[in-house]
């Protein structure tokens, strides 16, 4: 699925009416082995988070996709798979990682409405001999903005906080897509 399908059915997903169905749309390969569209690399084992599942409650067992977004305390989520080699070697690789610091999951709130959660994370960057990844600075955003950074990349004042100490530590800088 590509960027704007996956922003499209976000909003679908993050609508008042998207929070009680699941659709079988999904917002991204669950098994995670065709390169991605999104900003940031998702595997397989952040299906949940996203309210990804598989079905086989009837006869056409399927992959469906719900609204309840649920990033936890602990995720750590980098911008490139190769995040996963040896350390030495994945360190060469990674722009930007997140980790979430405390997180509450979307759900229903009074009159059944929805409430989209929030999410602290710190965000990651390399030191310039990219020897290490430091803790730049923390940022609060709710589970559906969190997914949407996912797919998009910072925009509006969390590129700009990302620049500002990207420039402080004089480590390597590069363009976002802005969506907003």
């Amino acid at each position: 699925m590509n960027r704007s399908d996956s922003l499209e059915l976000l909003d679908l997903l993050t609508s008042n009416n998207g929070m009680t169905r699941r659709v079988p749309n999904l917002l991204r390969n669950p098994k995670g082995h065709i390169p991605e569209e999104w900003f940031m690399h998702l595997p397989p084992c952040f299906n949940d988070a996203l309210d990804i599942k598989f079905s086989n409650k009837d006869v056409d067992s399927k992959w469906t996709q719900g609204g309840n977004f649920s990033f936890k305390r602990g995720d750590l989520i980098y911008d490139t798979p190769k995040a996963y080699f040896i350390w030495g070697e994945a360190l060469k690789w990674i722009n930007l990682a997140v980790q979430v610091k405390s997180a509450s999951s979307t759900g229903l709130g009074e009159n059944r409405t929805r409430f989209s959660g929030d999410v602290e994370f710190s965000v990651l960057l390399p030191t310039r001999n990219r020897q290490k990844i430091n803790e730049g600075f923390r940022y609060f955003l709710t589970q559906d903005r969190f997914v949407k950074f996912l797919i998009c990349g910072p925009t509006g004042d969390l590129a700009e906080k990302i620049e500002e100490v990207r420039l402080a530590t004089k480590t390597q800088t590069y363009e976002y897509l802005d969506t907003n």
